[in-house]
């Protein structure tokens, strides 16, 4: 195991220097520690030079502690005498007016890896409004939880631009943090461009796991509990804009399904190849899946103060599957969840239904749901990526700043 060094880490080795007579304003969230588990504000404010103008904090709030889709107020921290502006209220972006004497922006929130995830979106909006206000920004790079070397997915199409996606980039779009900040500042979607300035890690490579940096594991957001449920995320998420549970208001979130008219363990013996493959309506079987296994499961969705409010099927006993990583080198979460979800669809047509414009807006076009409807195999959908994937991987190319 290589013992990782954040952009924060790198940073507090040299007591802030780069920032000393800076005005600050920090964008960050209860995720932002070092390998020695010190959180980004506790050390900013040891260097006396550097003056902490206003905090800014993303979806989930500056502790992270409040349930998915909560809008959270600004409020003044009155033990500490600096303001902490909420991004997942009323403004969505700094204004001018919480900006006001910051002549510098310095972001440091743990990504998951993925298109739908609001943070890396928190940061490109901070971006444009450093840009418009000629205000430094500073990304402190940390590692892709789920490895910066896969890349998977479709292109977000612009006319489904939303808070889980704003620009073209593929949905497991395998960067840092920082490389997809200097993707998004390269390529022309931060207008004008800002004035940015990454701070590599050491010692990170790009096919390492989350647990293969040393760093200690903080769980980025309430229903991301364990690495487990991020690396399900990418394609368990899809499963938000069904009528399906995704598994909040459960212990495992993101890695389980179900509903209360599911039964668990038909679908788990179907999933694992001892029933007959359910088929698409024009008898196409789907592909074996592999490094994972199902378990059937019955639980009852309930409301977990700090993390989740008014879950699907709330207090209602549900059958469902548990997804079990056997080998997540070669675990593909897209094609699982696709496949699962496309089975549930086939076998519980009358019940199964589609939130249509929740679901575009996650796979970031009306595409996806059309195919499904149309009755391709999960092959067939992923084949049908192939294109934007060349494409991104070319343009992605360019902004790397970590090799194997």
């Amino acid at each position: 195991m290589t013992n990782v060094r954040t952009g924060l880490d790198i940073l507090s080795t040299f007591n802030f220097e780069s920032l000393c007579g800076r005005n600050v304003g920090i964008i960050t969230n209860h995720s932002a520690v070092n390998s020695q588990n010190e959180h980004i504000l506790d050390l900013i404010q040891k260097n006396k030079d550097i003056k902490i103008k206003a905090i800014f904090g993303p979806e989930h709030g500056i502790k992270g502690n409040h349930p998915d889709g909560t809008q959270i107020s600004s409020f003044m921290d009155e033990k500490i005498g600096i303001p902490i502006f909420s991004l997942y209220g009323a403004n969505k972006k700094p204004t001018e007016e919480m900006l006001e004497g910051v002549d510098t922006l310095v972001f440091d929130v743990q990504d998951a890896g993925v298109r739908f995830y609001t943070y890396i979106w928190t940061m490109a909006l901070c971006m444009e409004s450093a840009a418009k206000s000629d205000i430094a920004f500073y990304v402190l790079d940390r590692p892709n939880p789920i490895t910066a070397k896969v890349v998977q997915g479709n292109l977000l199409d612009p006319k489904f631009s939303s808070f889980v996606g704003l620009y073209p980039i593929l949905l497991r779009y395998g960067m840092t943090i920082g490389e997809l900040a200097l993707l998004l500042n390269g390529e022309g979607f931060i207008t004008p461009k800002a004035n940015l300035n990454v701070i590599s890690m050491q010692h990170y490579k790009r096919s390492m796991w989350y647990d293969e940096t040393a760093l200690p594991w903080v769980p980025p957001s309430p229903n991301l509990p364990t690495l487990e449920s991020v690396i399900n995320y990418p394609g368990h998420c899809l499963f938000e804009g069904t009528n399906v549970s995704e598994g909040r208001g459960t212990d495992y979130p993101f890695e389980i399904v179900c509903a209360s008219w599911l039964d668990g363990r038909k679908l788990a013996d179907e999933l694992v190849g001892n029933a007959p493959s359910i088929t698409n309506v024009e008898g196409r079987y789907m592909r074996s899946l592999l490094g994972v296994e199902f378990s059937p499961i019955k639980t009852t969705p309930g409301e977990i103060p700090g993390k989740t409010k008014s879950p699907k099927y709330m207090g209602e006993v549900c059958g469902g599957v548990k997804i079990i990583i056997k080998n997540r080198d070669l675990f593909d979460p897209i094609l699982t969840a696709l496949t699962i979800l496309i089975k549930i669809r086939n076998r519980y047509s009358d019940k199964f239904q589609f939130y249509e414009t929740h679901f575009d807006h996650l796979a970031g076009s009306d595409k996806l749901r059309s195919q499904i409807e149309e009755g391709l195999s999960p092959d067939e959908i992923i084949n049908s990526w192939e294109k934007d994937i060349e494409q991104f991987k070319e343009v992605r190319g360019k902004y790397l700043l970590y090799k194997d």
